[in-house]
């Protein structure tokens, strides 16, 4: 894998129902890379036959139904993130994904009505991860509300698209018994109201020549809200080739996933954060597997 592929992934990240026409465009205007259509139908495929491409999936904003989602961080034995732990997790319906982690340390996400539910859900995953330790919790930015009720063509479409982003609108159609233009419509619709949006699942320990890694950043919350400010704008532009970035709201920080082409990118990075007095915590952990959980059901 080299950089021309990670910007293709980091494309499809977005939106992986872009066309191939359209990635050639962002590569070329974005990039300045000039590629043509197959070498990105190449491209990709590689990527789905290595297994470092998963699947063209769906992020469903938690939101539609109320909830928030909290990041919970665990210690355990080296590489002792047990099988029976993700058996565990999946019947819990709240839980998103996991992410395991080439050490001791694995990132459960999981949704939450409140704070009392949210304490309750902790409980579960706790109990699910013995004998790991609960070591952080960390709440996301709040999400967008959403006041759009979905209807049962919604509904339908979600379910047809979640484990092939990528399907057309008149494969959908068929599937769900409506016209390519109603599929087309409400897939627009359920975009705009920040509903849904494509990406695709990867397996960050297939990839080679590049190193995948975790930050988890939190900052001191009794900072001057100006120099807080000032310290978040300083790591966002610190770090250009991210994969994942989703500002947390409680304890006030980030959560990254990142890429460095050297062990000592990434040692240097983590010293840069060591010293930006703002930071009051920063966790590094190595991702070995993903775990997704449909919960689209």
């Amino acid at each position: 894998m080299d950089d021309v592929d990670f910007k293709i992934l980091m494309a499809l990240f977005e939106n992986s129902r872009e066309t191939y026409r359209n990635l050639v465009k962002k590569m070329k205007e974005n990039e300045g890379l000039d590629l043509t259509e197959n070498t990105v139908r190449k491209r990709i495929q590689s990527m789905i036959d290595s297994g470092i491409i998963e699947k063209f999936g769906i992020n469903i904003n938690p939101a539609v139904f109320g909830f928030g989602v909290s990041i919970a961080i665990f210690e355990h034995g080296y590489n002792a993130f047990k099988r029976n732990f993700v058996e565990k997790l999946k019947k819990n319906e709240r839980v998103m994904y996991a992410v395991d982690s080439i050490g001791t340390v694995s990132a459960i996400a999981f949704t939450f009505k409140d704070k009392d539910d949210m304490s309750r859900q902790i409980g579960a995953i706790s109990s699910a991860m013995t004998p790991a330790k609960l070591v952080s919790t960390f709440i996301y930015e709040n999400l967008p509300a959403i006041s759009v009720k979905l209807t049962p063509l919604d509904l339908a479409i979600i379910q047809s698209i979640k484990d092939d982003a990528r399907k057309t609108p008149l494969d959908i159609a068929k599937e769900v018994g409506a016209s390519a233009s109603s599929v087309k419509h409400r897939l627009e619709s359920l975009v705009k109201n920040k509903i849904i949006d494509f990406t695709i699942i990867i397996q960050p320990f297939l990839i080679r020549d590049l190193i995948p890694y975790y930050l988890c950043i939190t900052f001191n919350p009794n900072s001057n809200p100006a120099d807080m400010e000032a310290a978040f704008s300083k790591v966002t532009k610190r770090f250009n080739k991210f994969w994942l970035r989703q500002r947390i709201l409680e304890p006030p920080g980030f959560i990254m996933e990142l890429y460095a082409s050297t062990s000592q990118e990434v040692r240097e990075n983590i010293e840069f954060l060591q010293e930006v007095k703002e930071v009051d915590k920063v966790i590094f952990f190595l991702p070995s597997r993903f775990y997704s959980f449909d919960r689209s059901g």
